[in-house]
């Protein structure tokens, strides 16, 4: 036993010594891998994170065993110079698990030395020296990447295994004992900071084989390095590190909450809480740290006390605004505040002229934290067709993908383009889970830095631009159940990243919008999935359905929530469309891999609870759950009398002003007012709670302020489906409710598939589908068709009685 384990530390070091970088064999891959090496490496300062997962199998004689090890490790590297390697230093820590038993040690190399201290199981330390020439970073040869693959930011190649062996003979020479050191090809993916332009992280996958005082052992690995940048001389660098701040928990106060995103819905309630770090951990003495609202309108402090060594508040939102919450430690002199939006609903419309512009933080600001998007740089033109250029930038601080649809004035979608997401490069979960109260979100202070334009661990840009048609308009949307795209894109994504961990997925990428921009524009180009697509239908609630609001961190109810997405992905026949995305970017996905979360993806995700990978997926998972049913942004380049969204339209004979929009949204009548109708009319009560009904809160909005029309108007409404058996047999009538609960029945035509109705004042309007509503007309009506039906059967029973006839003559 003491040589199996004599033998993995020695795997261990020798593979986590052994650094792999790669040439190009195309100019362009090249000069892109030179220029990533440049900006990594030229601050002479950087650090390492290693995680290595290695599936062993180790034989001597007839005695055979199998084990998983892993090994997770973050070095400092220091005074490195391409030219002179000589007064390298490079330090740090090394943790591996084996055999159910934790290996740890501390290395510090420099002036040739490397000095290794064992911490666990015992404590031991040796020196070995190794020349600072084995240090070069550019250690691999030009043809390795003779056949490399550029994919947005990733580059791939595969080493063949003769290569490897001619690259591994410095670091076999290190560790005496091994013999028959045997590598198959490797598969490296390696990702460039498209902001940085530095080497974000290598990925690897390959088999090994060799043997070590005796003992035989063949071994799969899967290798990730990060490289995180660390501050030099200049300012821009110390930008370029605050998301290796945030990882490795500077000193100061953090912040955690349950929504990552700052931004939380009226009558709702958010969760903020502190705690000091000092020399990397939390302080256990929260005696001095206390906090404020500087605006207790918007928000006021429901309870507070301290868990885990942090002071948490929680905070209702009583009313719409924005307003910021701090705290400060008397005991550290440390203080911080973040900002908070409360919104009844992100259902904002706009025109082209009418996109507000302020300054809340230091920039022109057009959108505000609308669910954790901002939206600045606003800018349009109307061309000679009347059709209109819209262009922005849009800031996502959510770990779910965004959406701009484009839809023509009929509700039919003609382009979109997907609001990229922000991922985690941390792989552990210790900081995403930290408390019981939520997840790291990083200082934000008032300064220069930590604003949402932060892309280092804050957001992620998108910028847009597209082309609005006459009359058309934009939605901008992360809700999964207001945008069937924002549903899908993220449940595969979602689906993906658990398969990716849980080894049912292979080459899945979960920084990669590949995937994701893919199946968007097959939903934008196939018609067969218009209807599915098509603004203000039910299909993005349908594959919704079932979703708990409730938001529990555990690998039990991310399995459940897996369960319920797959399996409505799977009623809506939409597995296929996915799985040809998939197999189209080369992401390894079998025909039936919907079919297996429906099994216990729970206990599958327990294991990579305990390999500490599930971060993304967590706060992926909180995201998706909190932006349900929150809204979305509409644009609408719209003039004259005509006004348009969600397929309802509203015309005047006169003209609306420019800066007039139309707001519709759906929405359910609340109990109050429910009680009401219960009161004043009891009959319309009985429709509402039993039969089929469509509510919508219709407004017109000038510059964000609700006015009236102008005099009478006449409002469209296409049919829903599921009323139009109702609809054209009499059985329909929509109501207008007021705040009171006080109905009026609107009188309603039907053209073009639409309810029409004319009226002079916006408030919710319900349509009802009820047998109470039968008239003389649709009786008669449904007598003719019954007439019809049984003439039809008559006949059709005369013919076939003619033919049996006809036989037996």
């Amino acid at each position: 036993m003491k040589k199996i384990t004599n033998f993995l530390i020695a795997l261990m070091l020798c593979i986590g010594m052994f650094s792999i970088n790669a040439l190009a064999d195309d100019n362009i891959v090249f000069e892109l891998y030179q220029k990533a090496v440049q900006k990594t490496t030229n601050s002479g300062s950087w650090t390492e994170s290693l995680t290595m997962i290695g599936n062993m199998s180790i034989s001597k004689g007839t005695a055979k065993t199998k084990t998983k090890v892993t090994l997770e490790s973050l070095m400092n590297v220091e005074n490195y110079s391409v030219d002179d390697t000589s007064e390298l230093k490079i330090s740090g820590d090394i943790s591996m698990n084996a055999m159910n038993q934790t290996y740890a040690w501390n290395v510090k190399y420099e002036n040739g030395i490397a000095h290794y201290e064992y911490t666990e199981p015992t404590q031991s330390s040796t020196d070995v020296e190794i020349s600072p020439s084995y240090f070069n970073f550019d250690t691999l040869t030009y043809d390795m990447l003779k056949n490399a693959k550029i994919s947005n930011n990733k580059i791939s190649f595969t080493i063949s295994e003769d290569q490897m062996k001619s690259a591994s003979i410095a670091a076999v020479n290190l560790m005496p004992g091994i013999e028959n050191l045997h590598y198959e090809d490797v598969d490296v993916d390696m990702m460039i900071n498209p902001s940085t332009e530095a080497i974000d992280t290598v990925d690897m996958k390959f088999h090994a084989s060799m043997t070590y005082q005796g003992y035989n052992t063949e071994v799969d690995y899967i290798v990730n390095y990060q490289f995180i940048s660390r501050p030099g001389n200049s300012s821009t660098e110390f930008s370029d590190t605050l998301q290796m701040q945030a990882e490795e928990i500077i000193d100061g106060m953090v912040i955690y909450s349950d929504y990552t995103n700052l931004s939380v819905r009226k009558d709702s309630s958010i969760t903020l809480s502190a705690g000091v770090i000092i020399d990397g951990k939390k302080v256990e003495d929260t005696s001095g740290i206390t906090f404020w609202v500087e605006d207790p309108s918007i928000l006021e402090s429901k309870s507070t006390g301290v868990k885990d060594n942090c002071r948490y508040v929680k905070l209702n939102g009583i009313s719409e605004g924005f307003t910021f919450v701090g705290f400060s430690d008397s005991n550290t002199g440390y203080s911080i505040k973040v900002p908070i939006t409360v919104y009844t609903n992100n259902y904002l419309s706009y025109t082209l002229s009418s996109v507000p512009t302020e300054y809340i933080e230091k920039y022109p600001t057009n959108i505000y934290n609308a669910n954790g998007l901002y939206v600045d740089n606003y800018r349009y033109v109307i061309n000679d067709d009347q059709s209109a250029k819209v262009s922005f930038d849009v800031y996502n601080t959510n770990y779910t993908y965004g959406i701009v649809e484009v839809f023509n004035s009929n509700g039919e979608l003609k382009d979109a383009v997907l609001i990229n997401k922000m991922t985690s490069s941390n792989t552990s979960i210790k900081t995403a889970v930290w408390d019981n109260v939520g997840y790291l979100i990083s200082d934000f202070t008032d300064g220069d830095l930590f604003t949402y334009r932060q892309e280092s661990g804050y957001s992620k840009h998108t910028p847009v631009s597209v082309k609005i048609p006459k009359n058309g308009y934009i939605k901008i949307s992360n809700d999964p159940e207001n945008s069937f795209i924002v549903g899908l894109i993220n449940s595969a994504d979602f689906l993906f990243s658990v398969g990716d961990l849980t080894n049912e997925i292979t080459n899945f990428d979960i920084n990669s919008p590949e995937f994701s921009k893919k199946l968007t524009l097959k939903l934008v180009k196939e018609k067969a999935f218009a209807e599915f697509v098509k603004d203000g239908n039910d299909m993005a609630k349908k594959l919704w359905k079932n979703v708990s609001k409730d938001v529990l961190i555990s690998s039990e109810s991310l399995g459940d929530f897996s369960n319920t997405i797959a399996n409505n992905i799977d009623d809506l026949d939409l597995g296929d469309i996915i799985v040809d995305t998939a197999t189209d970017i080369g992401v390894g996905i079998g025909e039936n891999i919907f079919k297996y979360f429906s099994g216990p993806v729970g206990k599958a995700l327990n294991v990579a609870f305990f390999i500490g990978k599930a971060e993304n997926i967590i706060i992926q998972y909180t995201n998706l759950i909190n932006s349900s049913d929150v809204g979305s942004i509409y644009i609408q380049n719209q003039g004259g009398g005509f006004r348009a969204s969600q397929q309802i339209t509203v015309e005047s004979s006169d003209d609306f002003s420019e800066n007039t929009s139309l707001n519709v949204f759906k929405v359910e009548l609340d109990t109050v007012i429910l009680d009401i109708i219960k009161n004043t009319n009891p009959t319309l009560y009985q429709s509402i709670k039993q039969g089929t009904n469509y509510t919508y809160n219709i407004s017109l909005l000038d510059k964000g302020n609700e006015i009236q029309p102008n005099g009478s108007v006449a409002v469209h409404i296409p049919i829903p489906n599921e009323l139009k058996p109702f609809a054209y047999t009499g059985r329909t009538k929509i109501f207008r409710v007021s705040e009171d609960g006080q109905t009026i029945e609107m009188d309603v035509k039907i053209e073009g598939g639409c309810f029409v109705f004319e009226t002079d004042h916006f408030s919710i309007y319900t349509i009802i589908g009820s047998n109470e509503f039968l008239t003389m007309n649709s009786i008669i009506l449904m007598g003719i068709v019954f007439v019809i039906i049984l003439m039809i059967f008559i006949i059709a029973l005369t013919i076939r009685r003619k033919k049996k006839q006809i036989i037996r003559n």
